[in-house]
């Protein structure tokens, strides 16, 4: 029996992760992702190892399972999709960040003078024009 139209819930497990262009990011074959890391920009990509072996998370990792999983350490990280073989298949999900990247704070307006009473006898006092 199909769900009434608006009633089945979103699936709130995956989309944390997106695609290059910011939409939410598409599974297709993917089982698992394996986790590359890069602790500053320019830094060489660095594969996550957990007890001699590389470290694969469940395709429908959370961000919280994420972040308990890789020990929160401040980086980049890349998940590459892998197939049951073990295989890369297909295109990453965008990169990640913990902390998430700072944002960038929206310019400032200049502060404009304060502004002050002009009385009537400041402008009787003031010189004539010419």
């Amino acid at each position: 029996m199909p769900w009434p139209k608006g009633s089945r819930p979103g699936r709130p497990r995956r989309i944390w992760l997106t695609d290059q262009r910011g939409r939410t990011y598409r599974l297709g074959p993917t089982v698992a992702f394996q986790v590359y890391f890069q602790p500053t920009e320019g830094k060489l990509w660095s594969r996550l190892y957990r007890n001699g072996q590389p470290l694969r998370l469940p395709a429908l990792v959370t961000r919280d399972e994420f972040v308990a999983e890789d020990g929160n350490v401040e980086g980049a990280y890349q998940l590459q999709p892998i197939d049951a073989n073990g295989k890369q298949c297909g295109d990453p999900p965008a990169m990640l960040f913990l902390p998430n990247p700072p944002v960038a704070a929206a310019p400032t307006a200049p502060t404009p003078p304060p502004l002050r009473r002009i009385t009537l006898d400041e402008i009787d006092d003031a010189p004539a024009a010419e």
